[in-house]
């Protein structure tokens, strides 16, 4: 990943045959990064919601999805790159 962020961010609510297996909606934030051919899945649980992406074990992205949108920043070697970077997101809802 050269100086950009590769990641985008959907928040997904819904999902029958989720509802079907377990009773309740599905309400998700899932995040993919096509160069890192990798996708993260985080219930959601907040109005604000913060966390770390990792790749075995090691964290890759901090994130914070909230109000003003979804912000990441990235990490190397355990420490944080840079500024808070804005990434596209979008709202999912399925039946």
């Amino acid at each position: 990943m050269s100086g950009t962020i590769d990641l985008t961010v959907s928040h997904q609510q819904g999902g029958f045959r989720y509802f079907i297996e377990t009773g309740l909606y599905r309400d998700v934030l899932v995040f993919y990064s096509p160069s890192l051919k990798r996708s993260w899945h985080f219930k959601w649980g907040d109005e604000k919601e913060k966390g770390s992406l990792k790749i075995k074990g090691e964290v890759v992205f901090n994130f914070i999805y909230d109000d003003k949108g979804c912000r990441v920043q990235k990490v190397t070697k355990g420490k944080a790159e840079g500024d808070w970077v804005s990434i596209p997101f979008s709202i999912e809802m399925t039946d």
